[in-house]
């Protein structure tokens, strides 16, 4: 999981002072200056699932994909949120995504671990097989499965002759 990024603190001599990350309050300029552009509710949905607030991050996401439904990087940062965060509808939600972008290797693969920490390890496999022979050699398809220890071999075109 990735790691959370803690609040930054400034002290007083009466009292603590949270500061918001650099990270957070740049997302959420963008996110104020361009609020029809995907790419800025993307990134903030990514500072705040960064920052801990995954319901927020969900939120923002949501934003993006309002704006541009079949966004790869916008429904495999929901994604991993559910999968960080261990939210109980991640399964429900890799589902969804692989129905809207199977062919996206970064949504795949956010999938596939939705999958997995679902319990649904079979679901996740077949996922990646699936785009795999779709997209035989795609260089994120082949970091999933070398560290799943599956099969790196291409498939192939034709079937075998008799």
């Amino acid at each position: 999981l990735r790691a959370l990024q803690v609040m930054a603190h400034a002290w007083s001599q009466d009292h603590v002072v949270l500061v918001e990350p650099d990270e957070l309050r740049l997302a959420r300029a963008r996110a104020e200056l361009y609020p029809t552009l995907w790419a800025s509710w993307a990134d903030l949905g990514e500072a705040l699932s960064n920052t801990g607030d995954p319901e927020g991050a969900i939120r923002a996401y949501n934003e993006a994909l309002a704006r541009s439904p079949e966004e790869g990087r916008a429904l495999a940062g929901r994604l991993r949120v559910f999968t960080d965060w261990k939210l109980s509808t991640g399964e429900v939600m890799a589902r969804q995504a692989l129905e809207v972008a199977p062919l996206s290797p970064e949504v795949v693969i956010a999938a596939a671990a939705a999958l997995e920490a679902a319990g649904k390890a079979p679901d996740a496999a077949a996922a990646l097989d699936a785009a795999w022979d779709a997209l035989p050699g795609d260089r994120l398809l082949r970091r999933a499965r070398e560290s799943r220890g599956m099969s790196l071999e291409m498939p192939t075109a034709y079937p075998p002759r008799r």
